[in-house]
């Protein structure tokens, strides 16, 4: 990742991974090319030095039927420094998705990381 190539060795940054699932509650799929136009219009706002999309199929148990799903999915991971301002926009970014395509929940992951490129 280009971010990580221009920090000096040993600075502290944070991964920042948001789990977006593509299926609906009535069962129809939000389709690749709604998903990139929604990545185009809204995330590159968020992560402005730059994202990786990673294709994904998400699986999740319900406990109320006992069946496994799974759905398509997409993976957006950045790497940056954290502010309160990054940490807005990144809910702001989840709250949208669930808003117009009716999801539940967009999981966010942060985990620090340490640069040891040069």
């Amino acid at each position: 990742m280009l971010l990580i190539a221009a920090c000096k060795p040993g600075t502290r940054l944070v991964q920042i991974d948001l789990y977006f699932g593509q299926s609906r509650s009535d069962g129809t799929t939000i389709g690749d090319s709604v998903v990139k136009i929604f990545i185009d219009k809204h995330v590159g706002l968020v992560f402005r030095k730059g994202f990786t999309v990673i294709q994904a199929e998400g699986k999740w148990y319900d406990d109320s039927s006992g069946i496994t799903y799974s759905e398509e999915s997409f993976i957006i991971s950045c790497t940056d420094t954290m502010t309160e301002n990054l940490s807005a926009g990144i809910d702001s970014l989840r709250e949208k998705y669930k808003a117009a395509f009716q999801q539940s929940a967009v999981l966010r992951v942060d985990k620090e990381v340490l640069s040891i490129s040069n």
